[in-house]
């Protein structure tokens, strides 16, 4: 999942990722490359879950740290709580640089970084995989339509009915229109106001959803998803991303003392929340309370972790975390490729663990491909016709032109 959930959001105009994290104290720009690091490990988590069901991969650790993967589905958690930081903080950037032009910019950065490869990958899909033979249901048109739109979620129908993964871009949709609307208030909110709305909404959303899909239905576990995933049941997740994003706006790194006990401090209490959340230590809980608890719990683990990545400085760190800063630099690629890739897999009857190779090797090839063809390339478009079409705010002007 801003950039987009999966977007390479800390990158300069041009789409580069920074050797080392900077702060622009006029503009407010600033650059988190570590963050990519995790942006990587959450689309590597799902393409991990989704090898293990579709391969059988009945083989893959039960214990230890890879155990882990077997719930990669909190990526799509992860992702969340990401966009949710990554996509405030930019529209902060974007509001005191445009001002009153600050809609338009903001919904031509989304647009430019979103919906290009995801019809391409929605074109792909119907074209070379349609398992759930969309083109030839009767509802063909509403199916395609739907996803067009980013509506799909709205029905259990086409919620996942292509390339399967793609209930998360029209959660961030649906995200992206709320920050348009409320930038300028959330600018100003206190964070405490925020989590105050946001904590409540999301909780009473997931236990009602609970408490609505009948224990008797054989498809019970997809109606929870399908219902409690919708964005108020998640917006409590992307609201511990917002609060970072005002916190750092504040308080960049470079003005936090004793950062390196903060680091470790976040750090041990994200794995400890983790933990919990992937444990059975919540059984003494009620079950509906339990499933509405369970996502905040990751929210704040995930928030806790992203705050660490922003606060790491140093320059050997970044530099040796190359590797895995290009992998959240393509995430979107990946997250969007993998499923068509593993699909067109399957036929081949290959072991769990060549399955895992080929699929990762295919999803990073695409994603890398089409990063450099064509997202790259909008990108770059797109920030030429906004600086031609929105003129920045008379302020901004003249702040840019006083030396720092």
């Amino acid at each position: 999942m801003h950039n987009s959930v999966m977007e390479t959001a800390h990158t300069d105009q041009a789409g580069n990722s920074p050797a080392a994290p900077s702060y622009d104290r006029v503009s407010r720009e600033a650059y988190f490359p570590l963050v990519d690091v995790l942006r990587g490990l959450a689309a590597v988590s799902v393409l991990t879950l989704h090898v293990i069901y579709h391969a059988n991969w009945v083989s893959f650790p039960l214990q230890g740290p890879l155990s882990w993967l077997r719930h990669g589905n909190q990526g799509v958690d992860l992702f969340f709580v990401i966009s949710g930081f990554v996509v405030l903080y930019n529209a902060f950037g974007i509001l005191d640089k445009y001002n009153g032009s600050f809609r338009g910019v903001f919904l031509l950065r989304r647009l430019a970084r979103i919906v290009p490869l995801y019809y391409v990958t929605i074109a792909f899909y119907l074209c070379f995989v349609d398992d759930n033979h969309v083109l030839a249901a009767r509802d063909e048109l509403r199916q395609i339509i739907s996803h067009l739109l980013f509506f799909h979620t709205y029905s259990a129908d086409t919620f996942g009915s292509i390339d399967g993964v793609n209930w998360t871009i029209a959660i961030e949709m649906h995200f992206y229109l709320l920050i348009l609307l409320l930038a300028p208030w959330l600018a100003k909110a206190k964070p405490s106001l925020l989590i105050a709305i946001a904590l409540p909404v999301a909780l009473a959303w997931r236990y009602y959803c609970f408490t609505q899909v009948d224990p008797a239905d054989p498809w019970r576990n997809y109606h929870l998803i399908t219902h409690s995933a919708q964005l108020p049941g998640r917006i409590d997740e992307f609201a511990f991303g917002m609060v970072l994003a005002i916190f750092l706006r504040k308080f960049p790194p470079t003005c936090i003392r004793w950062r390196t006990v903060w680091i470790f401090v976040l750090l041990l209490f994200s794995v400890l929340f983790l933990y919990t959340a992937d444990s059975r230590l919540l059984n003494a809980i009620p079950q509906g309370a339990r499933f509405a608890l369970v996502n905040t719990q990751l929210g704040i683990a995930f928030s806790a972790l992203v705050l660490a990545a922003c606060m790491i400085t140093s320059t050997t760190v970044v530099t040796l975390a190359a590797p895995l800063r290009y992998l959240g630099k393509i995430s979107y690629g990946i997250y969007l490729w993998h499923l068509p890739v593993i699909m067109l897999l399957k036929g081949h009857h290959l072991e769990p663990l060549s399955f895992y190779a080929f699929t990762l090797v295919g999803a990073i090839s695409l994603a890398t491909l089409s990063w450099y063809l064509f997202e790259h390339p909008i990108i770059k478009v797109a920030r030429r016709w906004e600086t031609k079409i929105f003129a920045p705010a008379k302020s901004s002007i003249i702040e840019n032109a006083t030396p720092a």
